[in-house]
């Protein structure tokens, strides 16, 4: 009956706690941030999901995003207008994007935004047409939840090897 028990709080666990944050894949997310009179601000970040990209030689290149918020806006990608580059090295997502350019335009207000970024240089261009120097910030990889079924199930075999 202590089995049947340990093992629905288990499935418990993992279902309330795993199932929501699971990805398939690593997302790699960085925040934008342009240089307002010397303060650096965050405009917005771009998230690229690993799978959807090509591996061209030591480098992925990603053309679509998984998520771009930009000036407190979602933006929804239109494959018909926008264009949209990102190259990151697969091996070390946590280095970041080594390359960004975009051309987008919301297709709720209109307003085109542009940016690009290569290794220590980089600008953006907001809807008004003023030019900023930009950057990329932190870099956010989640860790998948694979890894907390691993150390539950590890705990499991601990709990066994006891009894």
């Amino acid at each position: 009956m202590k089995k049947l028990l340990l093992a629905v709080l288990v499935l418990g666990f993992v279902a309330l706690f795993t199932a929501p944050s699971t990805q398939a894949t690593p997302i790699l997310s960085q925040d934008l941030l342009i240089d307002n009179n010397g303060i650096f601000q965050t405009i917005g970040s771009i998230s690229v999901k690993v799978s959807e990209s090509v591996n061209n030689n030591d480098f992925n290149i990603s053309t679509s995003w998984f998520a771009f918020e930009l000036m407190g806006i979602q933006l929804i990608q239109d494959l018909d207008f926008d264009f949209f580059l990102a190259n990151f090295n697969p091996q070390n997502l946590f280095e970041g994007f080594q390359f960004l350019s975009f051309q987008i335009e919301d297709i709720n207000t209109g307003d085109f935004f542009e940016g690009f970024f290569d290794t220590g240089f980089g600008y953006f261009i907001d809807a008004n047409g003023d030019f900023f120097d930009m950057t990329l910030g932190n870099v956010t990889v989640p860790t998948p939840a694979t890894l907390g079924l691993l150390l539950l199930a590890l705990f499991g075999l601990m709990l066994r090897r006891r009894a």
